[in-house]
């Protein structure tokens, strides 16, 4: 049995990119445990967890503080 390639045109895994507003407003959707429009720590954490984060808190510490800055 000989194996096809598929063009690099014609990925099954391929997407566009989002548009930063997109993603944000896709981030807010999933994460937004309590729906008040903001991700907080606990959230954000839960995010960095998600993605594969060795240290999840710390990243979320560090975002809400560049956040504040």
């Amino acid at each position: 049995m000989v194996a096809t390639r598929m063009p690099v045109w014609w990925s099954k895994g391929a997407s566009m990119p989002l548009p930063e507003d997109d993603l944000k407003r896709l981030l807010i959707k999933k994460y937004d445990v309590n729906k008040d429009g903001r991700l907080s720590k606990e959230e954000l954490s839960a995010f960095f967890g998600n993605l594969g984060s060795i240290c999840p808190n710390f990243r979320a510490y560090r975002a809400m503080h560049h956040a504040r800055s």
